[in-house]
């Protein structure tokens, strides 16, 4: 949902989560995930808001906010599990392997959308990750979990652990023990000891109080009339399949884009591919209006050659053919049922599984038109080939140009951070950045933007800033703000952004500085050097 780049939007759909998670009697959750996805071979990375810590902490925030929403006396609808403190960088993406790196990357990259979270949203729980960062197991460690997260940060709420030892969890804060008690069960025997005594009663008392807080107590049990008002409400209905249009990305576009609805209309299209009917929703189904062969995924008895010659065949007979490739992951009652991605399934390389590729070229071979489609099995795949719905989402991950390594002699992404297309085009100009000489205060940085094109569209308006010469490496350009806006053809409407001059500063060794030099700002499309340099007028240099 982050490829969205729609807080608003997503506040909504989170929104309606949490009162469809009410009234099912549902008080806590697990999320939001706050890891950052920068290895994907790591299985997870489709629970992930992206890369980028900004982007990552922007969606957390409104994620808890939405979630929890407290009422009048305070008490929460839901309470929010952020996760997993820190995680998402395995090593080499392998799930529970530990994550490499010190104090700097910690602060400035992998803790930044959890210092977002807690000071703005104040989540009701954390669970640190499974594995070790920087060589200490993070359920604990003590210098991250209680000297950062109670004293730094001033954050007082429940841990969650799923591993470790019992005494070491609860000294490191951990106070509530997921899928058994292998390790708090084993403390019963330690009740005379006050040191123990005093740690398992500091976390009783804080489980307590998330109960409190949650009105369990008051409201044990929920109502089948606001069931049956609430879930799946036509309101909520049209939010989930809002979000999931703004949501996809167009990647590429030669001209197949979109399919005509009046005229001379396609006679014949096939739809292929082991996504292509079906739909990774959990106890949703699938409408059954296809006909043909269906879409399967291969096992060890399904012979590959006849099920890629019949799709072949199949496409030789239509006009256009929908192809529907990608990775599938089902939720863990149906662990290992037609699951190639998740928790606990991870990626030796980039690469699509199984013989998808190969179904691909023999597709390509025919000649006939392609629209590709990479998918996780949602339903709304149909929606973006059509004018009544514009593709103007941004992608939130990592894209890399082959599947079986990083690149190492160019760093240019095949599709950078925040690139996306359009059915329309836009432009950008009168690029101002306000001028400030102190290191307090705020910078005000304003474009203009247009619709050039012919229909309406949206468009996502990114800034960026980076620094002539910091002190420890960091990024060339940084995500800074970020903005969605409607705009009809013709139209043109300014974006405006205020800007901390503190958000500009970054940590070294755990203390925090804004630094005396020269700053760039660019306020573009995507964070791609080509976007930019058809712009040069998007950037404009601010000296602290």
């Amino acid at each position: 949902m982050s490829s969205s780049w729609n807080i608003p939007l997503f506040s909504e759909v989170i929104n309606a989560i949490s009162l469809e998670n009410r009234v099912h009697g549902v008080r806590w959750v697990y999320s939001s995930e706050l890891d950052l996805a920068r290895e994907p071979k790591f299985g997870r990375v489709g629970e992930m808001y992206g890369e980028d810590p900004y982007l990552v902490s922007r969606f957390g925030v409104a994620h808890v906010k939405n979630m929890q929403s407290p009422d009048a006396n305070g008490t929460l609808r839901v309470a929010t599990t952020v996760k997993h403190f820190v995680y998402g960088s395995s090593t080499v993406g392998v799930n529970l392997a530990p994550m490499v790196g010190g104090i700097n990357d910690f602060y400035n990259i992998y803790s930044v959308p959890f210092r977002a979270v807690i000071k703005e949203a104040n989540p009701a729980a954390l669970m640190p990750s499974y594995s070790a960062y920087d060589g200490v197991p993070m359920t604990s460690n003590i210098a991250y979990t209680n000297h950062f997260l109670r004293e730094e940060l001033g954050w007082d709420e429940t841990a969650k652990d799923i591993q470790t030892a019992g005494i070491h969890a609860l000294e490191a804060s951990i106070g509530h023990e997921i899928g058994g008690t292998s390790s708090f069960g084993t403390l019963a025997t330690l009740g005379n000891n006050p040191k123990i005594a005093s740690l398992v009663k500091t976390a009783a008392r804080r489980m307590l109080t998330l109960k409190f807080k949650t009105g369990l107590f008051e409201n044990p049990l929920p109502d089948l009339a606001q069931i049956n008002s609430t879930v799946q409400s036509a309101a909520h209905l049209a939010l989930n399949l809002n979000i999931l249009k703004e949501s996809m990305v167009l990647l590429k576009n030669d001209g197949i884009l979109p399919i005509k609805t009046t005229g001379n209309l396609l006679s014949k299209v096939a739809v292929i591919g082991p996504l292509s009917t079906y739909i990774n929703a959990g106890s949703y189904a699938a409408d059954d209006y296809l006909t043909g062969s269906t879409g399967c995924f291969v096992n060890n008895d399904t012979n590959v050659d006849a099920m890629i010659a019949d799709a072949v065949k199949t496409t030789e007979a239509a006009e256009l053919v929908v192809l529907v490739l990608g990775s599938s992951s089902s939720n863990l009652d149906n662990i290992g049922d037609v699951r190639t991605d998740g928790e606990f399934y991870d990626h030796v390389d980039l690469g699509f599984p199984g013989p998808q590729l190969q179904l691909h070229k023999a597709i390509a071979a025919t000649g006939v038109p392609i629209i590709f489609i990479i998918s996780g099995g949602q339903h709304s795949g149909a929606t973006p080939i059509y004018y009544d719905y514009l593709p103007t989402n941004r992608k939130a991950g990592i894209y890399t140009p082959t599947d079986w390594q990083w690149p190492v002699l160019n760093s240019t992404a095949r599709y950078p951070f925040g690139f996306g297309l359009s059915y329309t085009t836009s432009s950008f100009s009168n690029v101002q950045v306000s001028n400030y000489t102190s290191t307090s205060g705020n910078i005000v940085v304003r474009k203009s933007v247009k619709n050039t094109g012919n229909v309406v569209g949206q468009e996502v308006v990114q800034v960026y800033f980076g620094q002539a010469f910091p002190v420890i490496e960091r990024p060339i350009k940084n995500l800074i703000r970020f903005t969605k806006i409607n705009l009809e053809p013709g139209a043109s409407q300014e974006a405006s952004f205020t800007i901390p001059v503190e958000e500009l500063g970054y940590y070294v060794i755990g203390k925090k500085q804004v630094y005396a030099d020269t700053y760039t700002f660019w306020v573009i499309s995507s964070s791609d050097d080509a976007d930019l340099q058809s712009r040069l007028s998007s950037q404009a240099r601010h000296a602290l």
